[in-house]
């Protein structure tokens, strides 16, 4: 059952990796050491074999073709900056997620009743740092709960996954785990119990009680399910909220994407997605906005028709359109590079102060052997790497060639290629990477 249970959880969320399986882990490991419980060693190995067993399931799954679920991708120590945002983020998306921000509110009822719930987020926070202090008396399931709400916030604050005060849904199973916890383990005496669930009731009453509703529809979704049905629409491109929900209200297939108006382009978003739907024929994009409209046009061109629903866009193209994972060639002063040296109509050059010349185009690309060649301008020496996920995983380097032949070990939705910018750096005119 330990094994079982476990499996399913790591196999469905990379972060359980924080969430669960280092705090059970280092449980164990306090527990064996306090009482000498061999026992301890058996949950620690069916644990183990069980996470190395779900990551060996995802690995097989996608490369048969199957979905794609990348987890939290490779975490780094967060810079100094990063350090302070993640402290903002954490400060502001706490008091959010108990609605205990009070800022900036008129003097009244509705800021009183957030205030309640600022007392109920210190009170909760004492309690897991007294708590703390004495974690080795606790059970093995009351350490590991512990453990999480702790380890969840300090990974929060310490990496760079952090984006905006949003992503504090990454600290959710500190305070679920956190709330069990407490629940377990503080003593109250029934009445005060009571003035407790009544204040946070009452509380709660006054900040929900306007926001309650029984219509629970989102009628923009409802719009685009019933206008995809109506056009006999099968597959196509949305953003990933609206390609989950409108795929389940239409029975249409819809890929998640990226648009990037920059760039104009559209990128696959491998989140709980399958590779062969992006490639097939794919006859319509849901865009959030103008930019994503113009983005999606710059890359495929005009669409045989426009249809406004509410907020939303939708574009239909009677040939398809597609994502391709095999490739891609690109003229290096595009808008898909970062040309940071000087360039022109025709080649990017060498410029003094920036570690890269030419970086981009930031294509996907699926497992297997390709061939990579530069065309050059001039006779000067050709240095790079070829990287993803924004640098963190270098697949290849470039020593000096125009033409090599790499292996891409697993699908990465955002390949890179950078070209040093040295004194002997040579021009570079385009760049391309051709499926063998």
């Amino acid at each position: 059952a330990v094994f079982f249970l476990s499996l399913a959880i790591f196999f469905s969320d990379d972060i359980s990796k924080y969430s669960f399986l280092i705090p059970f882990i280092a449980s164990l490991a306090l527990d064996l050491f306090s009482t000498r419980k061999k026992n301890c060693l058996y949950y620690a190995v069916v644990i183990i074999i069980a996470f190395i067993a779900s990551k060996v399931m995802l690995s097989a799954i996608q490369d048969s073709g199957g979905f794609q679920l990348p987890g939290v991708g490779g975490p780094r120590f967060a810079t100094q900056e990063e350090f302070i945002n993640n402290l903002y983020f954490l400060s502001i998306g706490t008091l959010r997620l108990f609605e205990a921000y009070f800022f900036g509110m008129n003097i009244g009822l509705q800021s009183f009743s957030s205030i309640i719930r600022l007392c109920f987020l210190c009170y909760f926070i004492y309690i897991i740092i007294s708590s703390a202090k004495q974690i080795t008396k606790f059970s093995v399931i009351d350490r590991t709960l512990l453990l999480t709400a702790i380890i969840m916030p300090a990974a929060f604050l310490f990496s760079n996954i952090p984006s905006a005060v949003e992503s504090i849904r990454y600290i959710a199973p500190s305070v679920v785990f956190g709330s069990v916890f407490v629940c377990r383990n503080v003593n109250i005496d029934y009445k005060m119990s009571i003035y407790l669930f009544v204040l946070a009731i009452v509380s709660g009453a006054v900040i929900y009680g306007n926001a309650i509703s029984l219509d629970k529809r989102n009628h923009e979704v409802e719009k685009l399910s019933e206008y995809i049905k109506n056009n006999n629409l099968k597959s196509g491109f949305a953003s990933f909220w609206f390609a989950s929900s409108v795929s389940l209200k239409s029975g249409s297939i819809i890929s998640p994407v990226i648009f990037n108006s920059h760039e104009g382009s559209v990128k696959p978003f491998l989140w709980l997605s399958k590779i062969d739907n992006y490639e097939r024929r794919n006859s319509f994009i849901i865009a959030d906005s103008e930019d994503d409209m113009n983005a999606a046009i710059k890359e495929y061109g005009e669409p045989d028709a426009i249809d406004r629903i509410m907020t939303k866009y939708i574009l239909i193209w009677n040939e398809g359109v597609n994502i391709q994972f095999d490739g891609f060639s690109k003229s290096t002063n595009s808008n898909y590079f970062g040309s940071l040296g000087y360039s022109d109509d025709y080649k990017v050059c060498k410029k003094e102060g920036n570690a890269f010349m030419v970086t981009g185009p930031y294509k996907p690309l699926k497992q297997g052997k390709y061939n990579l060649h530069i065309e050059k301008s001039g006779e000067g020496d050709v240095f790079g790497d070829i990287v993803a996920f924004g640098g963190k995983k270098v697949i290849a380097k470039i020593n000096n060639v125009e033409n090599m032949d790499l292996y891409i070990d697993r699908t990465y939705p955002d390949v890179e290629v950078r070209i040093y910018n040295t004194d002997i750096s040579s021009c570079i005119k385009s760049i391309s990477i051709d499926r063998e």
